[in-house]
């Protein structure tokens, strides 16, 4: 398997599903490098509104990996997976039946 790219997971305080995914991103339950920042610091803020608020829905978590919009999951085996447009498709998810 070919190493993930970072994707930026963008999460903050006051959202308590934002805080259970940053603690699983912490523990690396996770799929994949992950760079979280935080919207509640003026440099979060900025980059958040920049890249997501002007190319997204704003909806927090969200995850970014080079402009594009990824999709945040969690497996059977409570670990987060990130998928983002530009990934490979997974040789475990490949002809699944």
């Amino acid at each position: 398997m070919s190493e993930k790219e970072e994707v930026v997971v963008y999460t903050t305080q006051s959202c308590g599903p934002c805080e259970e995914l940053k603690q699983k991103i912490l523990d690396g339950d996770v799929d994949r490098p992950v760079a979280l920042v935080d919207i509640e610091s003026e440099d979060g803020f900025k980059e958040f509104s920049d890249l997501v608020l002007s190319h997204s829905d704003g909806a927090i978590p969200s995850a970014f990996l080079k402009g594009k919009q990824c999709e945040i999951l969690i497996s059977e085996a409570d670990t987060i997976i990130i998928r983002c447009p530009d990934d490979p498709p997974d040789e475990d998810e490949e002809g699944g039946s």
